[in-house]
């Protein structure tokens, strides 16, 4: 092959680099978008339930306000009981509208969020008490949100757990969120069952000193996650719970707060019968506190 016939050889390879990169950019930039639409979307379809709520409550409490005023207008022939009435409903469709106006506003926080991410500092604790802490905190919420459910919560930390440097903040919001879960879903299985509503949930936490992990792993003995979803579960908005009890942000921020911090966040098969969500994230030893 001639000087000539190479260079044109190695200039129709450079071309098809650029074109290849081109199109490479352009596949990102799409999916970019879709992401951006999928997002945009999902808002808009959230946020729409607790706004219609506000709306609704709100000219609830207006024509009710009127109404009450009207009736005090002539203090010689009030009706109290009518004023009575009056004052409950508005009573609640104000504690209604804030309710609601709260629900938007977590949905909101949870989209920024998601969006932005959010870096923190990296502290020495000790595990063992954060994810006791946590977890605790996790099953009250679940409990105050669902008192007929009746789920017991183990948690096991292996023994010689060191005090470790991590996002504490990060963290504890994805081992709150994993325990909620797996609490709401080995409940709804119970309740499905007809049989009372229990069910069990596992903490397991280890940690890897070779390769410098903290594993975290939480189990339930729920229904369990089909292999052709497991990928679409991390996705933001995508929720197998009915719309008004989720908004399908929380593992997708979960797994946002894991690998911005170079961890991994993946789901499989549970001893327990349902799903396991394993938590690996890089963690260094820190000193005793």
């Amino acid at each position: 092959m001639s000087d000539t016939s190479i260079e044109e050889a190695n200039a129709e390879i450079e071309q098809l680099k650029k074109l290849l990169q081109q199109a490479k950019s352009v596949a990102l930039s799409q999916e970019h978008l879709a992401a951006t639409g999928r997002l945009t979307a999902g808002v808009a379809h959230e946020i729409k339930n607790p706004l219609n709520f506000i709306n609704n409550f709100s000219k609830i409490a207006n024509s009710t306000a009127n109404d009450l005023a009207e009736e005090l207008t002539e203090p010689d022939s009030i009706d109290w009981e009518e004023v009575e009435d009056l004052i409950d409903i508005l009573q609640e469709a104000t504690a209604r509208v804030v309710e609601h106006g709260i629900r938007a506003d977590a949905i909101v926080k949870s989209m920024l969020m998601h969006a932005r991410g959010e870096e923190e500092t990296k502290i020495d604790v000790d595990v063992e008490n954060l994810i006791q802490d946590f977890t605790r905190l996790a099953q009250k919420g679940f409990g105050s949100e669902y008192p007929e459910g009746k789920i017991e919560v183990e948690t096991s930390v292996s023994t010689d757990m060191p005090p470790l440097v991590v996002p504490t903040q990060g963290l504890s919001r994805v081992i709150i969120n994993l325990v909620t879960n797996a609490c709401y879903e080995a409940f709804k299985t119970a309740e499905k069952s007809n049989g009372p509503n229990s069910g069990q949930v596992s903490l397991d936490a280890t940690y890897n000193s070779e390769k410098g992990l903290l594993v975290i792993r939480v189990e339930d003995t729920g229904g369990g996650v089909k292999p052709e979803v497991r990928d679409q579960i991390f996705e933001p908005f995508f929720t197998t719970k009915p719309t008004s009890e989720g908004t399908g942000l929380g593992l997708s921020i979960c797994r946002g707060i894991i690998e911005s911090n170079q961890g991994r966040l993946y789901v499989e098969d549970a001893e327990l019968g349902g799903a396991a969500f394993v938590v690996e994230i890089p963690a260094e030893i820190g000193v005793s506190i």
